[in-house]
């Protein structure tokens, strides 16, 4: 299954419509503003939270994920300068990918679970969030838009490099 949404509005605290390969929405996504790192999943049209994620600090390395009456761990094993590995606890995910490129792969066992990376779309920048099963797709939609944010966060807090000028004294 396929999904599609846009991030600056997510980012920017408004909300985000998911779409299908049809262009018919089937989830909403809002950031939540209680914690660094925070999101809220709802039904459409119902408007029904049916998962969040968050984290209590920016560089997080646990975050909490509720999807419906369960509850889950999403654990960032290794940070692997830019290469992250996560680990969804009771999922039994192992997610892997790139921070700069925004794209990562998950995998329980041997299967193939979640996948997730932009794609360029005359609205801009758009993730595209794959789950092998209908039933995973709102964990999915919650672990793209908190790697998303990861990502933000992480790129906004590099230094750019040291200058020096060389200038003659007169």
């Amino acid at each position: 299954m396929d999904l599609y949404f846009e991030t600056a509005p997510l980012q920017a605290g408004r909300i985000a419509s998911v779409r299908d390969a049809d262009n018919a929405t089937v989830l909403g996504v809002r950031r939540s503003f209680g914690t660094s790192i925070g999101f809220r999943v709802f039904s459409f049209p119902e408007h029904d939270v049916i998962g969040t994620i968050s984290a209590e600090n920016e560089q997080a390395a646990r975050f909490e994920l509720r999807v419906g009456d369960d509850a889950n761990t999403l654990i960032r094993v290794a940070r692997g300068g830019g290469h992250p590995l996560y680990l969804l606890r009771h999922g039994g995910w192992l997610i892997a990918g790139t921070e700069k490129s925004d794209s990562y792969r998950g995998f329980q066992g041997f299967g193939f679970v979640f996948s997730m990376g932009p794609v360029i779309t005359s609205g801009g920048r758009t993730l595209r969030v794959q789950v092998s099963k209908e039933a995973d797709a709102v964990t999915g939609v919650l672990l793209a838009a908190a790697l998303d944010r990861v990502r933000i966060v992480t790129n906004a807090q590099k230094k750019p490099p040291l200058q020096y000028s060389f200038g003659g004294a007169g």
